[in-house]
């Protein structure tokens, strides 16, 4: 079955909105459960092994990882606009839709490098 670009994009942009939404969301719910103790005699995080670090931390963590993962993916898509240039043959409108693609890899990097430093800011205000 072939998929369209519009359908692509669109499956990869609801992908990250999920993934994103479950960083999000981990965290608050883990140090609510940490917290509360699940009513058991000893800590939660002592009897499953699990990190006592603080929650802006985890999020700084999961929030890197998440853009490290979003970079690749640019990355990659500015090989594969390169790829698209290099091979169009002569053809005006593949070599107009390589550069298209490797333009907006390209605004899509600056991007996920303005958030990062975005999110290390806010995180640092906090602490």
């Amino acid at each position: 079955m072939m998929f369209s670009g519009s359908k692509i994009s669109r499956l990869l942009a609801n992908s990250l909105f999920l993934i994103g939404l479950v960083l999000i969301l981990s965290p608050t719910i883990t140090r609510a459960d940490l917290q509360s103790g699940f009513g058991g005699a000893g800590s939660l995080a002592a009897d499953t092994g699990l990190s006592e670090q603080e929650p802006v931390e985890f999020i700084k963590k999961a929030v890197d990882v998440f853009l490290g993962i979003v970079g690749l993916v640019a990355v990659a898509v500015v090989i594969y606009g390169g790829f698209l240039y290099i091979t169009s043959a002569g053809d005006e409108d593949k070599a107009a839709h390589g550069k298209r693609v490797i333009l907006y890899a390209v605004i899509g990097l600056v991007l996920i490098g303005l958030a990062a430093i975005i999110v290390n800011f806010a995180i640092t205000l906090t602490t």
